[in-house]
């Protein structure tokens, strides 16, 4: 079985001034996310690359981040186990353990994963705990988070205070983030 793309989207986000194309991936081992993003990081031109690989259960086993901006560079290298033990750059981080998901500040792909992997019925709302990389600085957190399912393709999710409805394709690929964030401006629903 060869890799295929699922569905793949062009994002604007229109709060941080950002444009992004993303493709879901699915593989004989499981899924991955790619994504470029251009955006303004403290008044420079930035481009970040990211990709994340998750497993047939759709639990995040690796995430790469690199980001440029016009005359400095990070990157960041996330793996996880079985077990939920999180290694930030090939060290342990503790805080992390218990984790499942991993989500990326800059992009709303990262919400693919514990709605797929969490699939909650219509008005349920299911919990999740993610390692939350922050932007610019791709500071490592956890974050306590959950998703309610509004609808057929609509979900509320919450993290602390932060609340926003997003509605998805049918491969779980977010569309619109919230009335102020991320929209689609372009849209493939697979090979």
């Amino acid at each position: 079985m060869s890799n295929s793309v699922l569905s793949s989207v062009l994002w604007h986000n229109p709060y941080d001034q950002s444009a992004e194309v993303c493709r879901l991936i699915k593989s004989p081992d499981g899924f991955a996310l790619e994504g470029v993003v251009l955006l303004p990081a403290d008044g420079a031109p930035c481009r970040v690359e990211y990709r994340v690989d998750a497993d047939r259960a759709w639990r995040t086993r690796r995430a790469d981040v690199r980001l440029r901006a016009s005359t400095t560079g990070r990157e960041l290298s996330l793996t996880c186990d079985d077990a939920a033990h999180w290694l930030v750059d090939r060290e342990h981080q503790e805080r992390l353990d218990g984790c499942t998901d991993v989500d990326l500040r800059f992009t709303p792909a990262t919400n693919t994963l514990p709605i797929r992997r969490l699939s909650p019925a219509l008005d349920q709302t299911v919990e999740a705990k993610a390692a939350w990389v922050g932007f610019p600085d791709l500071e490592v957190s956890p974050s306590a988070q959950s998703y309610e399912r509004l609808g057929e393709a609509t979900y509320r999710f919450r993290s602390g205070d932060f609340v926003a409805d997003l509605v998805v394709d049918d491969a779980g690929l977010v569309l619109r983030y919230g009335d102020d964030y991320w929209r689609a401006l372009a849209h493939d629903s697979g090979s």
